[in-house]
């Protein structure tokens, strides 16, 4: 009775997660989040599920595997309140997925998938707590989840990475042809502001690249080119 307890428990948990807590969290950590379409959004906030449920349940079999002699003793017939809760809190998230995927979540090809994973896992775990046999083994084999917020996380990652990666090219290139054009610019005003004197006190100047001389007599130019 209270296995079941926690799997309804569970399952109402993460639908609330799903439609107010991670929309509410995402929305304020990150602006963004906000300009995806909705099945943009329905995809982040089932990823922060899965994230958040393959937490708990990695953490809470590492636990029960290193540590609850209950369980260790016999891995058979052991079994404690913290493996069988565990097994529970999983089952409760897989049955809140698959709700999901029915009515929120887009069909794609790794749908049929998703649905044939969940339903073979319900049913191994709902044995496991029915007739309270081989709870070590079913926690054993909720340490698989332990990727899953790599996984997740590497998806948002690469998305973030391409995006900034393809900035830091355009500023290397914006840096690059803005040094071209300010050494360019530098060259020139130091033509242009070339002055040497000669020793009879002439000045010459540079018009358009010739060089000329200021006759001191008269005040005309007379232009000298090489």
């Amino acid at each position: 009775m209270n296995n079941i307890v926690t799997v309804v428990g569970s399952f109402l948990f993460f639908l609330v997660f799903d439609k107010k807590l991670s929309p509410s969290f995402s929305s304020i950590s990150f602006p963004k989040y906000r300009k995806l379409t909705l099945d943009q959004k329905n995809i982040w906030n089932a990823r922060n599920s899965s994230t958040l449920h393959a937490t708990v349940v990695t953490l809470t079999c590492m636990y029960v595997i290193l540590f609850d002699e209950k369980v260790k003793k016999n891995h058979v017939w052991g079994f404690s309140k913290v493996s069988e809760t565990n097994i529970a809190v999983a089952v409760g998230y897989l049955l809140s997925d698959l709700y999901l995927l029915a009515t929120t979540l887009t069909r794609d090809s790794d749908t049929f998938g998703f649905v044939v994973h969940h339903l073979s896992a319900i049913y191994a775990y709902q044995f496991a707590l029915r007739y309270g046999i081989l709870i070590y083994f079913a926690n054993l084999r909720l340490l698989a989840e332990m990727s899953t917020p790599f996984v997740n996380i590497s998806v948002s990652f690469l998305i973030h990475v391409s995006w900034i990666s393809v900035c830091i090219v355009l500023d290397i290139m914006n840096i690059f042809w803005f040094g071209k054009m300010l050494n360019g610019i530098t060259k020139h005003m130091r033509k242009i502001q070339k002055v040497q004197i000669t020793p009879n006190g002439v000045a010459p100047m540079l018009i358009h690249g010739v060089e000329t001389e200021t006759l001191p007599c008269n005040g005309s130019t007379v232009i000298k080119q090489d």
